[in-house]
């Protein structure tokens, strides 16, 4: 029988990849909504302007929340192979 190796997941690995998927789906809806809301004309005034900003906040905190997690599971592999 094959062995698998022990894979030592945290709460906050698992969270902090739920956020980065919720808010690439926030911003990816948002984007979509901002394009057809603004060819049809029913998006306007200020719900215009807070769809429109979705996405400039949204990418690059996901991305930054990406690099953590990167940063995060390396330092785990690296620990766990040191232990080995």
């Amino acid at each position: 029988m094959a062995e698998f190796s022990k894979v030592s997941d945290s709460r906050f690995d698992r969270v902090l990849a739920a956020m980065i998927v919720g808010i690439l789906a926030l911003t990816i809806i948002s984007f979509l909504v901002y394009m057809t809301g603004s060819i049809g004309g029913w998006l306007t005034g200020a719900l215009l302007v807070v769809v429109a900003y979705i996405p400039f906040f949204g990418l690059p905190l996901a991305l930054i929340f990406m690099v953590v997690l990167a940063i995060r599971v390396a330092r785990r592999r690296m620990r766990e192979s040191r232990e080995g």
